[in-house]
C-alpha cells in the first residue's frame, strides 16, 4: 500500500529556484570580496556590509512586510517569473485557496536566506584553507578607538568565544593604508577569521534559521487547523446527513393505531392530553401501564409481558438509561420526550431530540414521537414559510 504523505508536508514544497538564488548569491559576495586584491587583503569592513548589514536589513523588511501582510521578498519575486512549472502553477493555486500563499512565500524567503548563510559560509570556509586571506581595514574618518567601540557591542551575543572578540590591538596592527608598507607580523592580518566567521553565525545564519523554523511551525499549525475545521465541516455534514435520514425514518408527527401509554416519566397526563390523539381516554387505567423507577415489581412485570404496541413519556432532558433500553427490546411503539416546567409543555431541544433518535435507530420497532408544536426546526421552517 503506497504511503501518502501528511497534507501538511505536501503543501510545504521546498521552491528549489528561489533557494538557489539565495545560495549563489551568497557564493558570489562572498567570493567577490574574500577574494580581495592582488596583496589577498580583505577589508573588514566589507565584509561587515555583506555579513552583517544586508542580511540584518533583508531580515527587517522581510518580518515587517509580513507582518504588513504585503510580502515583499526574494521568494514573491520568484514566483512571479514565467516557465513555470504546472505544478507550481498547480501548488500555488491549492495554497491560495487555503489562504496560506503568503505564509508559504515567507516560509521560502527564509530558506533563501539560509541558503545565502550557507553558500557565504561555504567560500569562507575554502578560502581560509586553500588561501592567505590578510584581513585589513581602511577608513578615512573612522578611527581604531571608535570601531572598535562598535564591534565589541557587535560581539557581546558571542561573549562566551574569546577568540573571536575583537580588540584594540588587532585593530592598531590591522589597519591599512595604500601608502603604508605591510607590517612583518602578517599572522596578526589572519586573527580576524573567527570574529568574521562568528559575524556570520549570529548575524545572518541562525537569525534565518530562527525565522525559518518559526515561519514553519506557522504554516503547519494555520494549515492542521484549516484541515481540521473542514474535517469538522465534513464530518457535521455527514452527521446532519445521517440524522436527516434516521429522522425520516424514526420520527412520527401523528399517533395511528391502537396504543396503551406507560408514563415512564412520572408526568401529569393532563399536560400531554393535547398532544394525543382525540379518542385517548387518558383517564382510562385501562389504556396505561407502569414501568420504570415509578412502577412496583409487579406492575413492572405485567407492562414487560406487554406485546401490543405503547406509548413511553420520559423526561427529554435525561439521557436514556440501559434499564429503558433493555425493556424496550421485547416492546414496539413509540417514544415520547417530553420537556415541561412549572405546569406546562415546552417546545424539546433539538439537543435531546437527537439523543433519542439516535438511542432509537438501534430499536428496529420503535419511533420517536415528537407533535410538530414541539418539534423546535420544524416549529421554525413553518414560521419561516
Amino acid at each position: 500500500m503506497p504511503h501518502n504523505s501528511p497534507p501538511s508536508l505536501n503543501l510545504i514544497k521546498f521552491h528549489w529556484p528561489t533557494i538557489v538564488l539565495g545560495g549563489c548569491l551568497g557564493l558570489v559576495l562572498a567570493y567577490s570580496v574574500l577574494s580581495g586584491d592582488s596583496h589577498g587583503r580583505v577589508n573588514l569592513l566589507y565584509l561587515l556590509i555583506i555579513y552583517l548589514v544586508i542580511p540584518l536589513a533583508s531580515t527587517i523588511v522581510s518580518l515587517l512586510a509580513h507582518v504588513s501582510g504585503k510580502e515583499v521578498n526574494i521568494a514573491r519575486f520568484m514566483s512571479w517569473l514565467p516557465f513555470r512549472s504546472d505544478e507550481f502553477i498547480s501548488h500555488q493555486r491549492n495554497l491560495q485557496q487555503l489562504k496560506l500563499n503568503k505564509q508559504w512565500l515567507f516560509m521560502q524567503s527564509q530558506l533563501a536566506a539560509v541558503a545565502y548563510s550557507i553558500g557565504s559560509l561555504l567560500v569562507f570556509a575554502v578560502l581560509l584553507i586553500a588561501t592567505d586571506i590578510n584581513f585589513v581595514w581602511r577608513s578615512t574618518i573612522l578611527s581604531a578607538e571608535s570601531l572598535n567601540e562598535v564591534l565589541t557591542g557587535l560581539s557581546i551575543p558571542w561573549g562566551f568565544w574569546e577568540q573571536a572578540q575583537p580588540n584594540l590591538n588587532m585593530l592598531l596592527q590591522t589597519r591599512d593604508s595604500r601608502l603604508a608598507t605591510t607590517t612583518s607580523n602578517a599572522q596578526i592580518y589572519g586573527s580576524w577569521w573567527q570574529f568574521i566567521l562568528a559575524i556570520q553565525l549570529f548575524y545572518c545564519f541562525f537569525p534565518r534559521l530562527l525565522c525559518y523554523l518559526y515561519a514553519r511551525f506557522l504554516f503547519i499549525r494555520t494549515l492542521n487547523n484549516d484541515l481540521e475545521s473542514r474535517l469538522e465541516k465534513e464530518k457535521d455534514k455527514v452527521i446532519k446527513k445521517n440524522s436527516n435520514s434516521i429522522r425520516n425514518i424514526k420520527t412520527v408527527q401523528n399517533l395511528e393505531g391502537d396504543f396503551v401509554l406507560t408514563n415512564w416519566a412520572g408526568i401529569d397526563l393532563q399536560l400531554i392530553r393535547e398532544f394525543l390523539p382525540d379518542w385517548f381516554d387518558i383517564t382510562n387505567e385501562e389504556k396505561q401501564l407502569k414501568a420504570g423507577p415509578l412502577a412496583s415489581e409487579s406492575e413492572q412485570k405485567i407492562a414487560e409481558r406487554w406485546q401490543g404496541r405503547q406509548l413511553i413519556v420520559v423526561k427529554s432532558w435525561e439521557p436514556p438509561l440501559g434499564e429503558l433500553k433493555d425493556y424496550m427490546e421485547s416492546g414496539q411503539g413509540y417514544i415520547f420526550p417530553v420537556d415541561w416546567e412549572a405546569e406546562k409543555v415546552k417546545v424539546l431541544q433539538p439537543k435531546h431530540f437527537d439523543e433519542w433518535l439516535r438511542f432509537v435507530s438501534h430499536l428496529s420497532r420503535w419511533q420517536v414521537f415528537c407533535p410538530l408544536a414541539l418539534h423546535e426546526e420544524e416549529k421554525d421552517e413553518v414560521s419561516d414559510d
